[in-house]
């Protein structure tokens, strides 16, 4: 099974690098989802990095080793939530983004599914979804 940085130096056109050039540590799962997210972002990680490394190479005819933590790649997708500035009494508060902030507040959770979907889309009604959770426990008759 090919990796996502498989794939992503698929695209690079030269090949992998070497063995001992790139190293991704750790795995998912990090965040609570279905999807690989950290390890993709990793591979994404790593792929800027062997791209800054074939440029490095012309300039200066040598490679360095890339290291990428699938925990910390992770993290990086989330990085707006840690984003604090001082305020004018010098006391660190979130920097809260209103474009993202107005994103979450238009979606839902649906059911245990995990999956987002816009509010104003969403017309179950909370019981609804209750029954239709029940019903899906009932054996065929």
């Amino acid at each position: 099974m090919r990796t996502a940085f498989d794939e992503i130096m698929a695209v690079r056109g030269k090949g992998a690098p070497l063995a001992d050039e790139v190293s991704i540590v750790n795995q998912d799962p990090v965040l609570e989802s279905r999807f690989r997210l950290g390890e993709t972002c990793a591979a994404a990680l790593a792929g800027v990095g062997v791209a800054v490394n074939d440029i490095w190479e012309l300039k200066t005819s040598q490679r360095q080793h890339i290291g990428i933590d699938v925990r910390h790649a992770a993290a990086a997708l989330k990085s707006s939530l840690y984003l604090q500035r001082p305020d004018s009494s010098g006391t660190f508060r979130n920097v809260v983004n209103a474009g993202h902030q107005a994103m979450l507040n238009i979606t839902a959770t649906v059911g245990d599914t995990g999956r987002s979907i816009r509010s104003d889309s969403l017309r179950i009604a909370p019981s609804a979804a209750a029954h239709a959770r029940a019903a899906r426990m009932r054996p065929n008759p």
